[in-house]
């Protein structure tokens, strides 16, 4: 398996999604690394079609900066880019390898950036006199220098390879894509970051559900300070049922979590279809949420599932959180109207505060806590008063001192 350099790395651990190359073997192979969510490898490792997309985006005469993308064919009308231009020197000297090169070795990453498969991608054929064509002794091979820069790249690339992206095209580009074949072998993966919290686990199991459970509780672990419980229980009457996927205690801020792991078997299906599925899902854990906050404000008995009571102020501040496998790309403000009036209904009833995001968005956000309760329970505040505000979902996030450049 190959393992990328800490400044590689550096780059993977604070981007959500993403795609870099890096040289090794005394200068002459090339590795390819993708970061995706854990459902697009699930679509890469039963079979879907990948491409690989090389470019030159001329900003400048006789200036150059390269940009490639990874094209995954997850459903039938509407493939996932996965873009990016170089910006380091090392990455540079990777995709240059990575064009006179019919191979190379290739990682998938996950949300979490652990390294979940590993293999061989071939390419087809066509790629080396595409390079040869066009990137001539008298072009000046750069990379971006500023954020703005690589923006501007990423877009009049993407433009470039299909005008439906609807990105502004500020420069003129030159683009091959060939077909990526690719021959994946699954990793287990074991991670800890401290004594307290360590996860190991079968990233293409079975049950993606259960995984995505323990992965949440394993880096909500991380924050200090943070209590963290796996399906805890709650006793209503004689009746005993499971409050939410994953309970967690920030400092008198509590976390409802519900995980909705969204699979499909195949790569053939639409992406309207993918849609009515995860707005199905979110509108029952929602309901779920509702119900859970609503056995809160009644000072309901919660406890783990070996008896151990859980304390829950009945006026505690509430965060309900329903992770999906992806979300911004298919959210529409009319598709998802009567989601958000649930959650307005909800916040109205029990002063809950619901918040819609896929699995990507939520590991960012505790990734740029950088370990602080404070950090992630002001980030998650922030969140919702935007939505409140403006009635829109599809809120990020974003790294102000990205990309390292």
């Amino acid at each position: 398996m190959f393992i990328p350099s800490t400044e590689i790395y550096d780059l993977i651990v604070n981007e959500q999604v993403g795609v870099w190359s890096e040289k090794y073997d005394d200068d002459h192979k090339a590795a390819l690394m993708v970061k995706v969510t854990g459902n697009i490898i699930r679509a890469v490792v039963g079979g879907c079609k990948l491409e690989l997309i090389v470019g030159i985006v001329h900003i400048e005469n006789g200036i150059g900066v390269l940009c490639f993308a990874v094209n995954v064919h997850d459903t039938v009308d509407s493939p996932l880019l996965v873009v990016m231009p170089p910006r380091l020197d090392l990455e540079k000297e990777g995709l240059l390898n990575l064009l006179s090169k019919n191979e190379a070795k290739i990682v998938l990453l996950n949300e979490l950036s652990h390294s979940v498969c590993s293999g061989i991608g071939r390419l087809e054929p066509g790629l080396k006199s595409w390079s040869e064509k066009h990137i001539s002794s008298d072009l000046e091979i750069d990379t971006p220098k500023s954020t703005v820069i690589c923006n501007e790249v990423i877009d009049s690339f993407s433009c470039e390879v299909n005008e439906a992206y609807r990105t502004v095209k500020k420069y003129d580009s030159d683009v091959c894509c060939v077909a990526l074949d690719v021959e994946l072998f699954d990793t287990l993966i074991f991670q800890s970051y401290e004594s307290k919290s360590s996860i190991s686990y079968d990233a293409i199991s079975s049950n993606p559900g259960l995984i995505q459970e323990e992965q949440i509780e394993h880096i909500f672990s991380a924050l200090h300070g943070v209590e963290v419980y796996l399906s805890p229980e709650v006793q209503i009457g004689k009746k005993t049922r499971e409050l939410t996927d994953v309970f967690a205690n920030s400092h008198n801020t509590f976390y409802l979590i519900e995980s909705k792991a969204v699979v499909f078997e195949t790569s053939e299906v639409s992406i309207e279809r993918k849609m009515s599925k995860i707005l199905k899902l979110a509108k029952k854990a929602i309901g779920q949420l509702e119900g859970a906050m609503k056995v809160i404000r009644r000072s309901e008995s919660i406890h783990e599932s070996d008896g151990e009571v859980i304390e829950v102020p009945s006026d505690a501040k509430l965060h309900g959180v329903v992770l999906v496998s992806e979300f911004y790309e298919l959210v529409t403000d009319r598709e998802w109207e009567d989601v958000m009036n649930k959650i307005y209904n909800v916040y109205s009833a029990t002063q809950g505060m619901i918040h819609v995001m896929d699995t990507s968005e939520f590991y960012y956000i505790l990734n740029l806590s950088q370990n602080s309760y404070h950090n992630f329970n002001s980030g998650m505040m922030k969140i919702f008063n935007l939505f409140y505000e403006y009635g829109r979902l599809d809120i990020r996030c974003i790294d102000s001192s990205l990309p390292h450049l």
